[in-house]
């Protein structure tokens, strides 16, 4: 399984865990241009393999990244905390490219996905890519604990 962490810039425990956990994992700077993480996912896509993404704010715990690759379904993903918004809870994205695996034979099904998305800002890729990848009949198959995001929402 490839493992590749887009960036803007990185937590230093996002960092940490993933030179722990995934020593392998590739550090791609996606901050050129809006649509630079679009261009990373196409070009990933192309390859056929097994693909995990973990966001430059995110960090893995020791089995999360095992359990990807381990598990047998086609679209995974590792639960985190959103965006607080005035006083509504605050959410648990689910579907979102934070830190998500897809495998081989999904991106076998669906080769032109990342290509036939409509919008390639980095801001719409992930809903875009659920919708539809939902629409397809897949689900994301949640793994367990959720992962840290530490994104600060203040700035």
């Amino acid at each position: 399984m490839r493992v590749v962490a887009p960036l803007t810039q990185l937590h230093p425990h996002a960092f940490g865990a993933l030179a722990t956990y995934a020593p392998h994992a590739a550090f791609v700077d996606v901050s050129s241009d809006d649509e630079c993480y679009w261009r990373l996912l196409r070009g990933l896509w192309g390859l056929g393999e097994s693909l995990a993404i973990v966001e430059h704010d995110i960090e893995v715990h020791s089995g999360t990244l095992s359990s990807f690759e381990a598990c047998v379904e086609p679209w995974c993903v590792a639960p985190y905390t959103g965006m607080p918004y005035k006083r509504y809870p605050v959410p648990v994205l689910r579907c979102a490219l934070g830190c998500v695996r897809f495998s081989a034979g999904l991106i076998a099904a669906t080769p032109t996905l990342i290509d036939d998305l409509p919008v390639r800002h980095w801001r719409r890729l992930d809903s875009q890519i659920a919708t539809f990848l939902q629409r397809a009949g897949y689900r994301a198959h949640e793994h367990e604990p959720h992962v840290v995001h530490h994104h600060d929402y203040s700035a």
